[in-house]
């Protein structure tokens, strides 16, 4: 049986689970460097932020055997963590840590229970779910960004933007 360590560097070798988007991304998004970075680069690597084998959640468990199920939810919290600092456009990392779930249960056997979160062709579109979900009691920015995955400055901005635009309305609401 792999470690989890070795069962990221399983998924960058299959084209199955990675062929939509590219290499370079989905392996500094899973290990913070590409191959070629890698070969150029001493054996101490510094990882990127985002990286998934560079979260907290991930390292205290990444030499552990891929079945251990007490690192479940390390993984989970590992993406999680993933995608909160990965600063960019969020829907290529949460497409490419879904096709990582699908690998992981098809590879291994392993099923990782997590909601991934909506994905959205623009911030307005965004912006109009969070719309929506403000109309339901109870929802604050800490609840959409469990939900969204996003920084409490993306919600603070995108609420800017929806309080500066007087006179509009959504679902018959102003």
């Amino acid at each position: 049986m792999d470690t989890l360590k070795q069962a990221v560097e399983e998924f960058l070798k299959v084209k199955k689970y990675i062929y939509d988007f590219n290499k370079d991304t989905v392996e500094r998004l899973m290990r913070g460097n590409t191959t070629k970075e890698l070969k150029k680069q001493s054996a101490e690597v510094k990882l990127a932020n985002y990286a998934f084998l560079n979260q907290g959640a991930i390292k205290a468990c990444e030499n552990r055997y891929v079945d251990d199920l007490t690192i479940l939810d390390s993984i989970s919290d590992g993406i999680k963590e993933s995608i909160f600092s990965y600063v960019k456009e969020k829907n290529i990392p949460i497409a490419i840590y879904m096709s990582f779930v699908n690998f992981l249960r098809d590879k291994y056997g392993i099923n990782i229970l997590l909601e991934f979160p909506t994905l959205f062709e623009s911030s307005f579109d965004r912006q109009m779910f969070i719309v929506k979900e403000l109309h339901e009691k109870g929802v604050g920015v800490s609840k959409l960004r469990d939900k969204l995955w996003i920084s409490d400055r993306t919600i603070e901005e995108d609420l800017h933007v929806l309080r500066s635009q007087e006179g509009s309305s959504f679902l018959g609401k102003e």
